[in-house]
């Protein structure tokens, strides 16, 4: 689904420029989004290897940890979701959810976290094999995810999200967390356009390096930027400009974004666009990604 946004009550030049979205995120609020398909492939690949059970990790409020949950249960797979901080309770909403859809939750000192959230696919194995002795999980029918899907079955995933897009945009945005639904943009747009991400984390080099990875090992040279004006201080920081902002965009275009990635991915380019850092005439596509799992009941 596409839907033009009225620039107007928030640019008073708008430049003659076209923002439009595509909304994933109407697709499936728990599980779909960006997310549906860095899962597509790694679940195939999963089947393929006859695994029984999907292990991946996440922050407390993760979209990853509530769409892999919610993909396993569809498919009948076991899950087990290593989770950054400490066990507490009562159970937010996402981690509620996802117990209460059969994951098993494991919990980790932000320490170790950091250890696995670094570590290259072969190290994160022998990392959380550990872990899942620990709590009498049979490591080997578990296929293992990385957080936020991103490996390069995600990345494969993410090249097949404009698919179905039929118009020529000049520039294709999203919000940025990993980069690497920035990577598969980059990797599937025309050569005539750009993959534009907001970052909503403060790492560039993890970001761009991860980008970087994904199109020279497939020789893909898709022209992107990664624009870190716009993060808040950092990932899931906000202030009550941002606040407000997500607030009132939601209201007045009837399409529910939140702080974390896409408001800051909206209000990233609503700058821009105020500040002329899109040609006059420019035909934009903003990806809504989705994320709004936590602010489900």
């Amino acid at each position: 689904m596409i839907i033009n946004i009225d620039l107007s009550f928030f640019i008073a030049d708008t430049l003659q420029i076209q923002l439009n979205v595509l909304r994933l995120d109407a697709e499936d609020v728990i599980a779909g989004g960006n997310k549906s398909y860095k899962l597509k492939y790694n679940i195939e690949e999963a089947r393929n290897q006859n695994k029984k059970c999907i292990v991946t990790l996440g922050g407390a409020f993760s979209n990853h940890i509530a769409a892999v949950v919610r993909q396993c249960k569809r498919e009948n797979l076991k899950s087990v979701g290593i989770i950054r901080g400490d066990d507490l309770l009562p159970r937010n909403i996402t981690l509620k959810r996802a117990e209460e859809d059969g994951m098993k939750l494991i919990f980790v000192s932000r320490k170790d976290y950091r250890e696995l959230r670094t570590a290259d696919e072969t190290l994160l194995q022998s990392l959380i094999n550990p872990l899942l002795e620990q709590n009498s999980i049979d490591t080997a029918t578990c296929y293992l995810v990385p957080e936020g899907g991103n490996n390069r079955l995600g990345f494969k995933g993410c090249c097949e999200i404009l698919n179905q897009q039929k118009a020529d945009y000049d520039f294709v945005c999203c919000a940025a967390g990993t980069g690497t639904t920035l990577a598969g943009l980059a990797a599937s747009i025309k050569p005539h356009q750009t993959a534009v991400g907001i970052a909503a984390v403060k790492d560039y080099d993890f970001i761009n390096n991860n980008i970087s990875t994904y199109l020279s090992h497939d020789h893909l040279h898709g022209t992107y930027k990664l624009i870190m004006d716009y993060t808040f201080g950092g990932f899931g920081k906000s202030n009550a400009e941002l606040r407000d902002f997500t607030e009132e965009f939601s209201t007045r275009n009837s399409i529910a974004i939140e702080p974390v990635y896409t408001g800051k991915m909206f209000y990233g380019i609503l700058q821009m666009i105020k500040k002329g850092e899109f040609p006059e005439g420019s035909n934009i596509l903003c990806v809504h990604t989705g994320g709004l799992q936590y602010l489900q009941p």
